[in-house]
């Protein structure tokens, strides 16, 4: 994923370790919410503007409270 992260980051204006850092956020969500978690907001978006990448500089792209909740589900299940 990094070239990509840095060409998005390039063609974005932003940091390629915040994108990159997003992304890995983003495929975690995938390994614990399944193949198809995609969203229509947050991390788990199928792509991401400018502006989404611009809040995740700053810490503001989030998972939705459901995605989290049930990752702590999913993480709860796998420890017992």
């Amino acid at each position: 994923f990094f070239e990509s992260a840095k060409e998005t980051a390039a063609r974005n204006g932003v940091d390629d370790r915040d994108v990159l850092a997003v992304a890995m956020a983003h495929e975690l969500g995938h390994l614990l919410l399944g193949q198809h978690a995609h969203s229509p907001r947050g991390i788990m978006q199928g792509a991401w503007r400018k502006a989404q990448l611009k809040r995740a500089a700053s810490g503001g792209l989030t998972f939705t409270q459901q995605q989290a909740a049930n990752m702590q589900v999913q993480i709860d299940a796998r420890t017992r």
